[in-house]
């Protein structure tokens, strides 16, 4: 529901309707539809309080995006000596290496990004309501 919040946000203060907006939004992936509402808000968005508020989301939902796709695109694994132990295997980005480091992740750090996801979710809807904008 994320997305849809966010794009519809962006559409709510580009004065888009539905149909409009969707033809902006429908084939970008959640950063785009992040970054569009980031942009949107430097222009469009005239009260500081509500741009501000925009500004937070919008970091929040970058973090939350990156550790989504973590989980869900990542490879997982266990090692030999712990096999009933999964790991979530990562390159990271600024190295040179091709071997993968390896984080464990339990099923409640699993639950607690879910639940900030949520809670993203529910700021994003309130926003909706703050500023007027249709929930789609």
């Amino acid at each position: 529901m994320c997305e849809l919040h966010l794009q519809s946000l962006a559409w709510h203060f580009l004065k888009l309707g539905p149909k409009e907006g969707r033809v902006l939004t429908h084939r970008m992936s959640a950063v785009d539809k992040i970054n569009l509402l980031r942009a949107v808000s430097k222009r469009w968005i005239t009260d500081r309080a509500v741009a501000n508020e925009v500004t937070v989301l919008t970091r929040t939902a970058e973090r939350l995006n990156s550790r989504r796709n973590e989980i869900v695109h990542g490879l997982w694994g266990a090692h030999p000596s712990t096999p009933k132990q999964l790991e979530l295997l990562y390159i990271r980005t600024d190295e040179q290496k091709i071997l993968p480091h390896a984080r464990h992740l339990t099923s409640d750090d699993v639950k607690q990004i879910a639940s900030q996801i949520r809670d993203l979710d529910r700021r994003l809807l309130r926003l909706h309501r703050v500023v007027g904008a249709p929930i789609p």
